[in-house]
């Protein structure tokens, strides 16, 4: 479903091998720059910061991120404190979201299993117990 998104994203430079963002969102603030859904907003603050260090750390880790996040993918905080990504919003027509939970599964593990281990790195830096230090 976003493997072309996900191509477009990673070639779009800025000189170097950071994605352009600006020219990818018009009339983007700082504050939601990064956030590709910021009509989701229950998460749309960690998104941006995850996807701003995940920019940092490598630009296939950002461009698979920012499909997962543009397809529906949520942020949710798991018991222990640990940031996960979950499928939180569902559509079925397909316009909006993910269509089900078996399209995010496929896709997730198409975009992220290349980039799994400076996924788990990046999310481990996310932690409560992380942050909170």
């Amino acid at each position: 479903m976003f493997k072309g998104v996900f191509d477009n994203i990673t070639k779009t430079t800025t000189g170097s091998d950071s994605p352009n963002l600006e020219s990818s969102l018009p009339g983007a603030t700082p504050f939601n720059a990064y956030d590709p859904r910021p009509d989701l907003s229950n998460d749309s603050i960690l998104w941006a910061q995850l996807l701003a260090a995940a920019e940092k750390v490598d630009y296939k880790l950002f461009g698979a991120l920012r499909c997962m996040r543009m397809a529906g993918t949520g942020l949710v905080r798991t018991p222990e404190g640990k940031l996960r990504l979950w499928p939180s919003y569902i559509d079925p027509t397909g316009k909006t979201a993910w269509t089900s939970r078996e399209e995010y599964d496929r896709e997730k593990g198409e975009l992220l299993d290349p980039v799994k281990d400076m996924l788990v790195q990046l999310l481990e830096k996310f932690s409560i117990d992380k942050v909170a230090a």
